[in-house]
């Protein structure tokens, strides 16, 4: 067997959103509400239909954990025709397939219910978790609750 081999996805990066409510003292992703923080669903699609013209297999959605309990972006996520971030992935994953791209999904904690809701439009989700330990850095950060 050779070890020396490497394998990758070509993929795109689609954060639908970098609003969080978690506020992780190290993170550089999250944001705040503003009138741009979202990906609006026409660059989403155009990054989707350009990603599979130069041979990209897979597609890569994140959002901030919750952005709804974030003050102003429930107006925003509204404003761009979704009443919910997950709703809004839901569609994009869907558009995704279309494209010939596989779906994957890493939203943060998230219920069975929503998880399922997901499931038809993805091929994975996965779970950002840099670790189960209680530490400093995650204190106001209830998505990185160990017992979640």
């Amino acid at each position: 067997m050779n070890t020396n081999i490497i394998t990758f996805s070509k993929n795109v990066f689609l954060p639908l959103t970098t609003v969080c409510r978690n506020r992780c003292e190290y993170c550089c992703f999250r944001t705040p509400v503003t009138e741009n923080c979202i990906l609006q669903p026409a660059e989403t699609e155009r990054t989707l239909i350009r990603g599979a013209e130069l041979g990209c297999t897979e597609a890569l959605f994140t959002f901030g954990e919750r952005p709804e309990e974030e003050p102003g972006f429930k107006k925003l996520i509204t404003r761009v025709g979704y009443d919910s971030i997950l709703h809004y992935c839901h569609e994009m994953c869907r558009r995704c397939i279309e494209t010939g791209l596989l779906p994957h999904t890493n939203a943060g904690i998230l219920t069975y219910e929503e998880l399922e809701y997901l499931k038809p439009v993805n091929a994975s989700m996965g779970l950002m978790l840099e670790t189960t330990a209680e530490i400093p850095p995650h204190r106001n950060s209830p998505g990185k609750n160990p017992e979640v």
